[in-house]
């Protein structure tokens, strides 16, 4: 072989041991430089999950609100139909009430009214047979006495009522006129 000068030897030696120092140096900065960007990239990706996990936590919270929300409207719903039932079962009580003291007093007055007339009809019973007692014995006393001055024909009086009519309403002509013409 070939004999190197000692000098350029040791100097090429400690020049590759130089570049072998800054191609690992190279290798390493490279390989630290790909580590921090799959961090980067791993922190990036666990940030996006993170905020992805907080957007889905606060949709679900959002929704849970509203369930609550409408329940509670719901509930709010159903005790006001509730409070209206009660108060239409209520006023229909009251009015029934109103009605049954109507229908009572009604019926009260009608009592009333037909046992007033039931007394009035007694009394008046009472007073028309005392008139006619009073009347047939008036009447018996005048066939004793034969008294016929009060009475008066029944014949006279329809013809004097036909004369009455046929003057008034054929004309105003006496009779013997009505008949010849």
């Amino acid at each position: 072989g070939m004999k190197l000068c000692p000098r350029i030897g040791e100097a090429a030696a400690r020049a590759r041991v130089r570049r072998a120092k800054s191609l690992e140096a190279a290798k390493r900065c490279q390989s630290e430089a790909e580590a921090e960007a799959r961090a980067a990239a791993r922190a990036e990706a666990a940030a996006a999950i993170a905020a992805h996990r907080k957007r889905a936590a606060r949709r679900a919270a959002s929704e849970k609100r509203a369930r609550r929300c409408a329940m509670r409207q719901e509930e709010e719903l159903h005790s006001l139909a509730a409070m209206r039932r009660e108060e239409q079962r209520c006023m229909g009580l009251r009015y029934a009430k109103s009605a049954n003291r109507r229908v009572e007093s009604e019926r009260i007055r009608r009592e009333d009214l037909t046992r007033k007339v039931l007394a009035s009809l007694h009394a008046e019973q009472a007073a028309r047979r005392e008139a006619e007692l009073r009347k047939g014995q008036e009447l018996q006393q005048r066939c004793q006495d034969a008294d016929f001055a009060h009475c008066k024909a029944l014949v006279e009086s329809r013809r004097r009522r036909t004369y009455a009519f046929r003057f008034f309403f054929e004309g105003g002509r006496p009779l013997a006129e009505v008949g010849s013409s």
